[in-house]
């Protein structure tokens, strides 16, 4: 449609350029059947009629080029929405090993930068294809206008832009590296820094840190800049073509004074085209630009959701979701490990070895051992995050890997440092932020965790917000938001991971209090560093250097 539009544009510029220097073309519409109508005009009405003919196609290719130019855009966008949603879904669901050996920087970037990277270039190759189809109906209608003068001007474009290519395509391409670098970086940097504030200000390292993420943003912006520069340069390179062509023309046919009229019209065709092609062949080029500066982001991004997804079975996901429903009549009531072994990706050492034990509904496990030896390694195998090399872990006497979305809506996870989002306290017990119609689950996981009085207390009650990364709570505030969540979402098993360790000794108390009176609907696992956390315990299991030994009372690890 717009390449019918611009020829028909292009088309009558020549016949009104032909019109106005040569009058006598009006006595040539009589051999043309379909023009006689125009007959009847004389010259200056002739002129109005296709000036005004000009005009009204000029406007419909502008509507149509509007519409055109929204199409690429929109679907440009909603591309990257998509991969964006991609990205994010295959965090979700990748392994637990590949998320450890991930970068948090990449995958950032690759969220916030390398996805307007991928839209970026596919907005440009939607532009290349749309902008070649027009160019090429021009130079036909060129091509029929002079075969030889388009030729010439064909060559010249050629030669110039095929050496701009052959100089700056590797360039263009090393920026786009240095970009995708400079992008990860700077966003690990920054979270790093969002992360450790208090260390990095009490120890007074703020310039390491700001030269860390300053250096990054210097890379992209050169990076950028130059990418830029690059582009400025095909619209320049144009002009000074079209002013050697139509000097070039004009020097072959200052001599043919008798078609010099011919010559002027086809002149006034050809600068018509090239009016319109100009534009669209520094686009060309610009949007190629795009696409070799992108290609190195769009190969990253397309490894991190490879790596992301490959391990993911979707039929299996599928039959995992499908059997959750049916978990309400499944109720926990034994964990059996028996003879698991692990170690990590291109690690001998086991960090779990040849270990054997059981849990029983309403058991209050104690696990102790040094750092290292394999404590946070066992509760991840447990919660099915990372698979056994060997060994078998049976949920009621089905391995839970035939079945891990059942089994995790059994389990409830408590570490040290309590995941908080920046949302309401109801927000953060539910983790959903539409309405919320289950009132009586929410009264009892709160009267439960012993969060009444600090609700009532709140000028919002529970939709106050807790502030970011749960700011504006303690520590022991924290453990019972984390007490309710498991609560609220009807968790069997509470896992927790050194949990109490970071609190004093009178909240930890309080805390173990809150989670020994939950032991007739509650079957737990701790993790502690302090004996006396588990004093109420029925079986303490002592893990070192990935060697599990007990069952022991609280007493024989006391008096030990």
């Amino acid at each position: 449609m717009s390449s019918m539009v611009d020829l028909l544009g292009i088309g009558f510029i020549g016949a009104y350029v032909a019109i106005i220097f040569d009058p006598t073309v009006v006595n040539k519409l009589g051999d043309y059947q379909m023009l006689n109508f125009l007959m009847q005009y004389n010259h200056g009405e002739l002129i109005l009629i296709i000036g005004y003919s000009l005009i009204a196609i000029f406007l419909v290719k502008f509507i149509f080029l509007l519409f055109c130019n929204y199409f690429i855009i929109s679907f440009a966008a909603v591309e990257q929405a998509k991969v964006q949603k991609l990205l994010v879904n295959g965090m979700l669901h990748q392994s637990y090993e590949n998320f450890l050996a991930s970068n948090s920087g990449d995958n950032l970037s690759s969220l916030a930068n390398f996805s307007g990277v991928y839209r970026e270039v596919l907005q440009a190759i939607l532009q290349i294809i749309s902008n070649a189809l027009v160019i090429v109906a021009v130079c036909i209608f060129l091509g029929a206008a002079s075969f030889i003068t388009l030729s010439i001007l064909v060559i010249f474009m050629g030669v110039i832009f095929g050496s701009y290519n052959f100089i700056f395509s590797k360039r263009i391409d090393d920026y786009g590296r240095d970009f995708m670098d400079g992008a990860s970086s700077m966003i690990q940097g920054t979270t790093e820094v969002a992360n450790g504030l208090k260390e990095i200000k009490t120890l007074g390292k703020e310039r390491f840190f700001m030269k860390l993420v300053s250096d990054s943003a210097d890379i992209v912006a050169k990076s950028s800049l130059k990418l830029n520069f690059l582009s400025t340069v095909p619209r320049n390179i144009i002009e000074v073509i079209l002013i050697i062509f139509v000097v070039f023309i004009v020097y072959l046919n200052i001599d043919d004074t008798t078609n010099f009229a011919s010559t002027l019209s086809m002149l006034g065709v050809f600068t018509a085209g090239m009016v319109r092609v100009a534009p669209l062949v520094s686009q060309l080029q610009i949007s190629w630009n795009s696409v070799v500066y992108g290609e190195s982001a769009i190969t990253k991004l397309s490894k991190i959701i490879k790596d992301q997804t490959e391990e993911y079975q979707f039929a299996e996901a599928s039959k995992n979701l499908s059997a959750v429903s049916e978990s309400k009549n499944n109720i926990f009531t034994k964990l059996v490990l028996e003879n698991i072994s692990y170690n990590y990706p291109e690690s001998d050492i086991q960090s779990i070895d040849n270990i054997s034990f059981s849990v029983e509904k309403g058991d209050f496990i104690g696990l102790i051992g040094p750092s290292g030896a394999g404590k946070t390694s066992l509760v991840n195998i447990i919660l099915g995050f990372m698979q056994v090399n060997s060994g078998s872990i049976k949920f009621n006497d089905q391995d839970i890997q035939t079945n891990i979305n059942l089994w995790r809506t059994k389990c409830a996870y408590l570490p040290q440092d309590i995941f908080l989002i920046n949302g309401s306290l109801k927000e953060n017990i539910t983790f959903e932020r539409d309405s919320i119609n289950n009132s009586k689950l929410i009264t009892k996981a709160i009267e439960l965790s012993k969060l009444s009085d600090f609700v009532e207390s709140l000028p919002d009650g529970i939709e106050t917000s807790v502030g970011d990364k749960g700011v504006r709570l303690s520590g022991g505030q924290r453990q019972r938001v984390a007490i309710a969540r498991a609560i609220y979402h009807q968790r069997e098993l509470l896992i927790l991971d050194e949990s109490t360790s970071a609190l004093d000794a009178e909240t930890e108390k309080n805390v173990m209090e809150e989670l020994i009176g939950l032991r007739n609907e509650k079957t737990i696992i701790a993790i502690a560093h302090r004996i006396s956390t588990l004093k109420e315990c029925n079986k303490i299991f002592k893990l070192n250097a990935g060697k599990l030994e007990g069952p022991f009372s609280y007493m024989e690890i006391a008096d030990s």
